[in-house]
């Protein structure tokens, strides 16, 4: 069953959710699917048995147990978007910071290069001199 999806890598957000349903056994490689076939468990009970009644199939205690488990679920949900605006945040304040330090690598860069312009031009500068230099002791010895 799990090729079975892998094999279908372009399902839509409510056909993935489906299947996770309708393959209780299928392996669930993230919270979100798990949240939404535990979802659809405590809906299609609350659905399937209507208020309770003497000859309900969902007694006042299974009603209950119903209300808790989406109660946890709401809970999880909740719990599930903290974490993820939690990551969110990481993620943005990661980026900020990755950011930060490209400018400041970007700011050393330019000094780098800028001294290593005046580094070149000072070496010509020098080099010219001693080429002139080098000139007049060949004069001189010449002489």
């Amino acid at each position: 069953m799990g090729e079975d999806r892998m094999n279908k890598p372009h399902l839509t957000k409510e056909a993935e959710r489906k299947y996770f349903v309708d393959n209780p056994d299928a392996p669930i490689d993230n919270l979100e699917k798990e949240w939404y076939r535990d979802y659809d468990y405590v809906v299609k009970t609350f659905a399937s048995s209507g208020i309770p009644t003497k000859k309900s199939k969902l007694t006042k205690q299974g009603w209950y147990d119903a209300w808790l488990e989406m109660v946890s679920l709401c809970a999880r949900a909740l719990e599930y978007n903290a974490e993820a605006n939690r990551r969110a945040k990481n993620l943005e304040d990661e980026l900020q910071t990755t950011n930060k330090k490209i400018i400041e690598t970007a700011d050393e860069y330019k000094k780098m290069v800028k001294s290593f312009d005046e580094l070149g031009e000072k070496y010509t500068k020098d080099m010219d001199a001693l080429m002139k230099l080098l000139l007049l002791l060949g004069r001189k010895i010449d002489e």
